[in-house]
């Protein structure tokens, strides 16, 4: 599950909510947030750091629908990519 995780977050060319993977995953949000968090403690995902001004100046905005929420973003890592591809994951 963590490799699929990778994968969806990698391939997407638009942002997911929780509840969103969480049904890619056939599993609950709180289990994505879990997988996230171990995946980041791993580096194969690190946090994308949040606009300090909000929403306004951040080019990831027209997709973002957390404006005015605290939403982590995620990206993965070269670490990351580096397992996907070894898995076959990732071109």
């Amino acid at each position: 599950m963590l490799f699929q995780l990778l994968e969806i977050l990698n391939r997407s060319d638009r942002l997911h909510t929780p509840p969103q993977l969480a049904e890619a995953l056939h599993t609950t949000p709180q289990m994505v947030q879990q997988l996230t968090e171990h995946l980041a403690r791993q580096g194969y995902l690190v946090e994308a750091p949040q606009c300090s001004d909000g929403c306004a100046d951040c080019a990831l905005r027209a997709m973002c629908s957390a404006e005015g929420h605290k939403a982590k973003l995620w990206t993965v890592t070269e670490k990351g990519l580096r397992a996907l591809h070894r898995s076959g994951g990732a071109p």
